[in-house]
């Protein structure tokens, strides 16, 4: 899934991280923006590597995200972002 994730990223983001196929890295909570933080980090039942959120919709646009990678502490995730506003 990450792979097809990444190229639709490439061919269809606006985002500054379509060249990296919507990859963001590893970021905990607090780093982004509220709305990602909502959908990312909830209290209770994190979403785990392969989840697709969204559309998750912010002032930057509307965003799905891709988890990727989710740290034993369960504060960061890595994920893969297309966005196209």
């Amino acid at each position: 899934l990450a792979p097809i994730f990444a190229e639709l990223a490439r061919r269809e983001s606006q985002c500054s991280s379509a060249s990296s196929g919507g990859d963001l890295g590893l970021f905990g909570p607090g780093k982004m923006v509220q709305e990602f933080d909502t959908a990312l980090f909830p209290a209770e039942d994190a979403p785990q590597p392969g989840a697709i959120l969204g559309p998750v919709v912010t002032d930057f646009g509307c965003h799905l995200i891709l988890v990727t990678k989710r740290e034993q502490n369960r504060d960061q995730v890595e994920e893969k972002l297309a966005r196209n506003d």
